[in-house]
């Protein structure tokens, strides 16, 4: 076996082994903000930080602008009250089609809870465009995908171009759907008690997938009228930083 194989070494010839939770084209970001969608600049969204003095569930929701890998993060909360949770999900929001009865390219499949998503059907109800982007300055669409774990979806994603493709034979890895669908909780009401900082970056956990397409959600859940401050950090990873 050649020392190449072997790859990097010490001075005295032991194997240099790296723990590594990323790929080798993306670049660690910790990220204490969301991005500007509208604009389409990164890093100068919503910030990560939420603050009340009043009774209420307080949401702060952000996007990112490209696809990126969520390892973990860290909260920081000062003078939090006895009864005070933080929860943080994901969400896939509803994708809009155009009504056009008996004329369109799509049908609605209902699939319970007055959700439906759309298939492909000869004289449908209703037209999508899967190729329009959100807006001119971000490069993935309108359209938001949902993974189908089954492998039964009618729509594809391409990570490298972003672009969503009709899949007419149903083996699909995405589906389109008409409301907006939870994805997954990262923190669940987790609570939160004077003022601390709580760690939930796990080294051995294999990151995340998170595309653009969705959207951050945290909620400060305040039990009582006094002033409560929370601000928090994501490990990501992506491949453009700037």
């Amino acid at each position: 076996m050649t020392t190449a194989a072997l790859g990097p070494l010490t001075s005295d010839g032991k194997p240099i082994l790296l723990i590594n939770l990323f790929p080798g084209d993306v670049n660690v970001n910790y990220a204490g903000v969301g991005d500007d969608i509208t604009n389409g600049v990164r890093g100068n969204g919503q910030l990560f930080q939420a603050s009340t003095a009043v009774v209420e569930d307080l949401i702060t929701e952000w996007q990112f602008k490209e696809w990126v890998y969520l390892a973990g993060g860290v909260a920081h909360h000062k003078d939090a009250s006895f009864g005070d949770w933080i929860t943080y999900e994901i969400y896939a929001p509803a994708t809009a089609g155009t009504s056009n009865p008996g004329a369109g390219a799509y049908a609605k499949q209902a699939v319970g809870g007055g959700v439906s998503r759309f298939i492909p059907q000869t004289n449908g109800d209703w037209d999508l465009n899967i190729t329009e982007k959100l807006n001119a300055n971000v490069g993935f669409t309108k359209v938001v995908v949902v993974p189908n774990e089954s492998g039964v979806g009618y729509f594809d994603w391409d990570e490298t171009t972003e672009l969503v493709t009709l899949n007419t034979d149903g083996k699909g890895s995405f589906d389109l759907f008409d409301a907006a669908l939870p994805l997954g909780k990262f923190i669940t009401k987790v609570p939160i008690l004077n003022s601390g900082v709580i760690d939930f970056t796990v080294p051995a956990v294999k990151p995340k997938k998170i595309l653009a397409h969705w959207k951050h959600k945290l909620t400060l859940h305040h039990a009582v009228a006094a002033q409560v401050d929370l601000v928090w950090m994501l490990f990501t990873a992506r491949k453009k930083t700037t």
